[in-house]
């Protein structure tokens, strides 16, 4: 089943083309409110709600208003629904809330969510929960609307790929692809697909070389349920402008393949700088093995 999702996700690569923009949104899981950062505020003659693109102003849009929460100060103890006690061992960032937690030993990674959004976020966590590439959260904390992540040790951004072995870059196209797979067969669109959010854990093997394990795709904050039946995402702009998809660029309809287009750009931009894909890859070697 994989297998076959992982061919479905790479034949998609080369039939992408710009949608004109679309006449139906997704539903969102049921029950639950739109994801807050996509909620629409204006609307168009003879077309249904838009959704509005991310805030790039310098205060995060989900953290104006009535939401300000506090700061997190390191040493900070917190209690979450698992029954643990975290202490913050690191403030990586103030706004949004983000930082680095120790329990038992083990390091962990929180992020916080908007009120409004924090149970819609926490369904959608939940259906990945088994997902070996997607990584999702292990523990929560609802009385600060905080998610509890797995650490992982650095990004595609930060690995120097032109260093790596054909073997460690297969690893990480494989991976990758599997957590697109997983991702759009729970019905996911990850919408904003990117080097800083395929994160992973490396290790030395004994000839010296660079190895990597948990490659996982991470930061699902802006990720939408789409139905079955569902025409995709409608009149929106998504994503990061280095990595966005033709159908967001126009507004138009996205859906699955449009995280495909993205990873597509990921790993094949241009000549100047390759990272996954290059001349001297080995197409006659599979990426299953």
């Amino acid at each position: 089943m994989a297998s076959r999702g992982l061919a479905r996700s790479a034949r998609s690569l080369g039939c992408l083309r710009p949608c004109l923009p679309g006449r139906a949104l997704a539903t969102p899981i049921s029950r639950l409110h739109a994801p807050p950062t996509l909620r629409s505020t204006t609307r168009r003659p003879n077309a249904p709600l838009a959704r509005q693109p991310v805030s790039t102003a310098a205060t995060p849009a989900p953290y104006v208003g009535e939401y300000q929460q506090k700061p997190l100060a390191n040493g900070t103890r917190l209690d979450s629904t698992s029954g643990k006690s975290y202490v913050i061992d690191d403030v990586l960032s103030e706004r949004p809330i983000a930082g680095r937690l120790c329990c038992d030993g083990k390091q962990y990674v929180l992020k916080d969510a908007v009120p409004d959004g924090f149970e819609y976020n926490l369904a959608l966590q939940k259906r990945v929960a088994q997902s070996a590439h997607v990584r999702a959260l292990v523990d929560s904390i609802p009385d600060r609307h905080i998610f509890v992540f797995p650490h992982l040790e650095t990004t595609l951004l930060d690995v120097q790929v032109g260093s790596l072995s054909p073997a460690a870059k297969k690893t990480i196209l494989r991976d990758t692809l599997k957590g697109l797979v997983e991702m759009h067969d729970k019905n996911i669109f990850h919408s904003d697909i990117k080097p800083p959010n395929i994160m992973m854990d490396s290790y030395k093997n004994s000839d010296g070389t660079v190895g990597f394990r948990n490659i996982q795709i991470t930061d699902l904050e802006d990720a939408v349920f789409l139905p079955p039946k569902a025409k995709g995402l409608a009149d929106c702009l998504t994503g990061n402008h280095f990595w966005r998809s033709p159908e967001s660029w126009a507004r138009g309809m996205q859906h699955t393949p449009s995280d495909v287009f993205s990873f597509g750009i990921v790993v094949r931009p241009p000549p100047i700088h390759p990272l996954l894909l290059s001349p001297c890859h080995d197409a006659s070697t599979p990426l299953s093995h």
